[in-house]
């Protein structure tokens, strides 16, 4: 029997992205600890893998929780630490929705494709297509790939509320939106987990006697959850 050629294996990937990315909701004894999705896949597959995952990290580079947390300040790290990457997997927007408001939503650019036309710092539209065009202009021969997180809650205290995760309603879910349509712009793949896994913080909730299993606390998951998603980032990333 002969087998399909493993596209993974060896090769070197950095993942860039929030607290979801970063996986510190596992436990500090966990052995998967700062994992998240990067090391399960990494281990798993002989690959050189680097997590640049930080938590409460923003893509628009005003607006932060308590310090400098910007996913385009670790992505301008990843490019000078690591120009001979063969994959590039970014994730987040999650924070961008609590901190910058629908408001600051901005609008995709009709004339403007290079990221020195958008100021990162001017709304959540501008720093995703920052992001997303000199991803494509530095690295134009890697796979490169963005990741929407799962379905969240957005008060974790009160969990049985199906309409926190309605996707029209959640502003989390049109942030969401926007970093598919950007990335669609700039033909980067684009996983969207919100839609496609089954993971659901109500159900996950309500079905193991009111309290968590797959999540942490009904936002980032536990390392069960991880085990669960990253099989399904691992299969998307073999197409990229």
């Amino acid at each position: 029997m002969q087998y399909m050629e493993n596209v993974l294996y060896g090769k070197k990937a950095v993942f860039d992205g929030d607290s979801i990315c970063h996986g510190y909701t596992v436990g500090k004894d966990h052995p998967t600890f700062c994992w998240g999705w990067a090391g399960r896949i990494g281990t798993k597959n002989n690959m050189e893998w680097y997590n640049y995952g930080v938590t409460s990290a923003t893509i628009n580079t005003s607006v932060q929780w308590s310090e400098p947390k910007q996913i385009i300040e670790h992505f301008e790290r990843i490019c000078a630490e690591h120009p001979d990457l063969d994959y590039l997997i970014m994730e987040g927007g999650s924070n961008d929705a609590d901190l910058l408001g629908i408001e600051r939503l901005g609008e995709i650019s009709k004339t403007s494709v290079m990221y020195t036309d958008f100021d990162p710092s001017a709304d959540f539209t501008q720093a995703m297509e920052y992001l997303i065009s000199k991803a494509v202009i530095t690295f134009p021969d890697k796979k490169i790939g963005f990741i929407i997180p799962h379905k969240m809650t957005v008060n974790i205290d009160n969990p049985d509320v199906a309409s926190q995760i309605d996707h029209k309603g959640h502003i989390r879910r049109i942030f969401f939106d926007r970093c598919a349509e950007v990335c669609e712009k700039y033909g980067v793949p684009c996983l969207d987990l919100w839609k496609t896994c089954h993971l659901h913080p109500v159900v996950d909730y309500l079905s193991h006697g009111n309290k968590y299993d797959m999540y942490h606390d009904g936002q980032h998951l536990s390392a069960k959850g991880y085990d669960y998603i990253s099989p399904i980032i691992e299969a998307w990333m073999r197409t990229l």
